[in-house]
């Protein structure tokens, strides 16, 4: 039987979680036939590679294993593409999981379906509080083939990696490959291939339930001053790819290109921020905020009418430099 999808679960020190992960794959004999799972240890110290041995023990024709040195995200989803043979491909994290109860109608959508990509809401599960959040960000028409260029600004907003499955054979035409030893590579991932795509369709039940609170996620804090170059590794790419093809670019897809860009501009800008408060950290902000420039005047302009922040630190020469950095951090904190 020809594989449905493929899904790629990016493992890295998850034996604590991997069996919820990789139980929420466990559907009916016929329906698992359609899917290929690929468990990438990353480099894992813990069992994590013994659990997914397991699986791929018990289900031989669905789950495998791809042992490989630590890379990063990026790494893994390489790895799990190069191997792919399914008719779509998504990702799973080692420490999320999957609705189990919506995957056998899913796999039949995807089964009949033809888009380039199809996108599903996601629900947030709170960690610390133990509760949920269904995020439903597509105003699309169910199961509909729709092409992109022919969408209304209001249908449609950036894509994120929990909502995407990817048609296999258009990531592998264009040669995508995700940026290694990288941390904020999802954004690298789901604009790559939003920016490839030229039909869309949308499943109307959540697949992903994605964990938020985990110690040590990229998108904490602490996360993002330890990995703070890496954000802006992967804006550098995004535009430059952006940037080498944006008179062929029309309609809602320029719109949604551009304003991840920038949104992911200001990240970056607001990572800085985060740092220790001294010289060296404020020239790196100078040397960023002139790096914008360089790139796209359009973007310099616009990151400035978005984030009060930066124009502070502009129309002050930086001499605010101490006092925005305070209160960003201080509003960060109450709204935590």
């Amino acid at each position: 039987m020809n594989k449905i999808l493929s899904i790629s679960i990016a493992s890295y020190n998850v034996e604590a979680s991997l069996k919820e992960t990789l139980d929420s794959l466990i559907i009916d004999q016929e329906t698992l036939k359609k899917l290929e799972v690929f468990i990438v240890n990353d480099g894992s110290k813990d069992k994590t590679s013994e659990i997914a041995m397991e699986y791929c023990a018990k289900y031989p024709d669905s789950f495998f294993l791809i042992n490989k040195q630590n890379g990063g995200y990026g790494s893994t989803i390489n790895a799990a593409l190069k191997a792919a043979t399914g008719k779509y491909f998504r990702l799973l994290d080692g420490d999320d999981w999957y609705f189990t109860e919506q995957l056998q109608s899913y796999l039949a959508f995807l089964e009949s379906t033809d888009a380039d990509l199809v996108v599903t809401p996601y629900v947030e599960f709170y960690e610390d509080i133990k509760t949920e959040k269904l995020w439903d960000r597509h105003l699309l028409e169910p199961l509909k083939v729709q092409e992109l260029e022919n969408l209304n600004f209001s249908e449609l907003k950036d894509l994120k990696m929990h909502e995407l499955a990817s048609k296999t054979s258009m990531m592998k035409e264009h040669g995508i490959r995700i940026t290694e030893h990288c941390f904020y590579t999802d954004t690298e991932y789901a604009f790559l291939n939003f920016f490839y795509a030229e039909t869309i369709a949308k499943y109307e039940k959540p697949i992903y339930r994605y964990r938020i609170g985990r110690a040590g996620q990229s998108v904490s804090i602490e996360g993002r001053v330890k990995h703070s170059q890496d954000a802006e590794r992967v804006l550098d790419k995004i535009t430059a790819l952006y940037e080498a093809e944006k008179r062929e670019l029309t309609g809602v897809k320029k719109k949604i290109l551009w304003d991840t860009i920038k949104m992911n501009a200001i990240f970056q800008y607001t990572t800085y921020l985060l740092l220790e408060p001294n010289q060296e950290n404020k020239e790196n902000i100078k040397r960023y905020d002139k790096k914008l420039k360089k790139i796209d005047t359009d973007l310099y302009r616009e990151v400035k009418k978005e984030s009060k922040a930066i124009r502070i630190l502009r129309m002050t020469h930086y001499v605010g430099y101490r006092f925005v950095r305070s209160v960003m951090i201080s509003r960060m904190n109450t709204h935590d």
